[in-house]
């Protein structure tokens, strides 16, 4: 089970890297400064690849998680019905093990050492 596979979002490709946030995620590194953009961009990049599968980048990450052989179920947030259909949509689609790998790489980015939990303490 994949618990947040979109990463608070950040994978669904609706960030551009400018934003800020009032929840836990203001503390988290992966949405502030220099690496959010950098993150941002990444995902905004996939966004070839998802139109060639006729998916959204919020679908291709989706479905990238689901094709892993040890991943049987994934927990999303869902904040509404267009949510839902959306996600809805990556039932039964696949992609290309090659193309699996590419989403990988464009979202390998190295994680910091040390990262703020949600009341901002560093750990």
């Amino acid at each position: 089970m994949a618990y947040s596979p979109l990463h608070k979002g950040l994978l669904s490709g609706k960030y551009k890297g400018a934003e800020t946030f009032s929840d836990f995620r203001q503390h988290h590194p992966d949405f502030q400064g220099e690496r959010f953009m950098t993150l941002a961009k990444a995902v905004a990049g996939l966004a070839p690849l998802a139109d060639r599968y006729g998916m959204t980048i919020y679908q291709l990450v989706l479905a990238a998680t689901l094709s892993h052989p040890a991943i049987h179920t994934a927990v999303v947030g869902i904040k509404n019905g267009a949510q839902i259909r959306e996600a809805a949509g990556v039932l039964g689609r696949q992609i290309e093990r090659q193309d699996y790998f590419k989403i990988r790489q464009v979202l390998s980015i190295s994680t910091p050492a040390k990262i703020k939990d949600a009341g901002g303490t560093v750990k």
